[in-house]
């Protein structure tokens, strides 16, 4: 199961929300309901609120506003990436106990969390969307947490399976005969004298083009 509907799921989480986004007395009068079980606190949070403040529009006002008044995210800030779906799949829970869900899929609001988002996520969920209104589907704010929370993930994926340079197979560097430092003109009379001993001939010994000695060439110290 992903995060983000795990924390969604999540009682205690609700009750934490709800407690942000109260203040001064509000605050203060919730906060007694921690002591209670996650599920029984968080229902008693919500209706301390209902009837002694009774304007549960600014609570669905605030949370939104604080998803959709922030700083642009880059694309490899996986962090604040993660934060912002699971921050978002809260608030959606707790306006739909609110009774406030238009106020979640309307496009000012869905507009103002995908400008946050960078031009390269922009413009994956515009072609995600494009599809959508061929078949006369809007786009919801649950389906743009998911969308953000999937992009992290695959990301994290890729991260582990990438092979980097120390994993990969060295290449083996293909040996090179070393060059000969015999002169041209030395290796000439060398073929042509063992060419000659090969073929059975007999000669008189020659001098030695190296060092004058009456010997082969192949056979003077100096050359060898």
């Amino acid at each position: 199961m992903p995060a983000n509907a795990r924390r969604t799921r999540d009682p205690a989480d609700r009750f934490s929300y709800l407690v942000h986004h109260c203040e001064g007395e509000a605050a203060q009068a919730i906060r007694r309901c921690s002591v209670m079980e996650p599920e029984k606190g968080y229902a008693g949070a919500l209706l301390i609120v209902e009837r002694r403040f009774g304007d549960l529009h600014i609570i669905a006002t605030t949370s939104i506003e604080e998803l959709t008044e922030g700083p642009t995210l880059k694309a490899d800030d996986h962090k604040a990436l993660i934060s912002l779906a699971d921050d978002m799949m809260i608030c959606s829970a707790t306006l739909k106990q609110l009774q406030y869900p238009n106020d979640l899929n309307s496009c000012r609001n869905i507009g103002a969390i995908v400008a946050r988002l960078s031009t390269t996520m922009q413009t994956e969920w515009f072609n995600l969307e494009a599809k959508s209104f061929k078949f006369k589907h809007d786009p919801t704010f649950d389906k743009l947490a998911n969308f953000i929370s999937d992009k992290v993930d695959a990301a994290a994926a890729q991260t582990v399976y990438t092979v980097g340079p120390s994993y990969m197979r060295p290449q083996s560097n293909p040996v090179r005969p070393q060059p000969t430092h015999i002169p041209l003109y030395k290796a000439a009379f060398l073929t042509t004298q063992i060419g000659n001993s090969r073929s059975g001939q007999v000669r008189l010994p020659v001098n030695c083009a190296q060092c004058g000695s009456s010997h082969y060439l192949d056979q003077c110290p100096e050359f060898v």
